[in-house]
């Protein structure tokens, strides 16, 4: 009788660990916005969106994304697509093989940013939490130097509207929105950032702030 309850107390503790387990593993994202450049002469201001798991137990498969943010329109203005940078076309990763749709800015009005991207087939881009991933960058025409640009991220928990939205895939046909980790918006001014504009290196905006949400 011990012996069987014993081993039903083992049983009891491997099942609540597994559980344990199963819910650290969700998969949660993080999303930021780089400087790539700012050319004073042209009046060009160049952004980058990057995203990253947010942690060493939340990897997930990139699938279908709507990133969403605002804009300081009386800083920059007419945003349009630059480039699509890793997540584009189509994906080798380590052989494994994904397609994605043409970046769009559909659905973008006045000062708010809809950068879409639609996940066609295959596995995924497989994300984890040390590598930030370059997904497109958008390119702005610099209004007025003196004011700071004011990049702002829409959560999907909240009052923001529209949100944005990630998900991976499960199976060939369901996909599952992702868990929001941590947005870090850009709250740079412009006059400073151009004066450290012919930098080599990438980094993000020196004045940002980053915003947790619901890990």
């Amino acid at each position: 009788m011990r012996f069987i309850q014993f081993a039903s107390a083992i049983c009891l503790c491997f099942l609540f660990l597994g559980f344990e387990s199963f819910e650290e593993k969700k998969p949660s994202y993080d999303l930021r916005t780089v400087t790539r450049k700012v050319d004073c002469e042209k009046k060009k201001l160049y952004i980058d969106i990057e995203i990253k798991a947010s942690n060493a137990n939340s990897h997930f498969n990139l699938s279908s994304q709507n990133y969403r943010f605002t804009y300081n329109g009386k800083a920059v203005t007419k945003p349009k697509i630059a480039k699509e940078m890793v997540v584009s076309q189509v994906v080798n990763q380590d052989g494994a093989i994904s397609f994605y749709g043409e970046h769009t800015l559909r659905g973008s009005f006045e000062s708010m940013i809809s950068y879409s991207i639609s996940h066609k087939g295959g596995v995924g881009y497989y994300l984890n939490n040390t590598d930030w991933v370059a997904v497109g960058q958008i390119e702005f025409d610099i209004v007025d130097m003196d004011e700071c640009i004011n990049l702002n991220w829409h959560k999907f928990v909240g009052d923001d509207f529209p949100r944005t939205v990630i998900t991976t895939k499960l199976s060939a046909k369901k996909m599952e929105r992702v868990q929001e980790g941590e947005y870090t918006n850009a709250e740079a001014c412009l006059k400073k950032s151009c004066k450290s504009s012919d930098r080599a290196d990438v980094q993000p905006f020196e004045s940002s702030k980053a915003i947790c949400e619901n890990r």
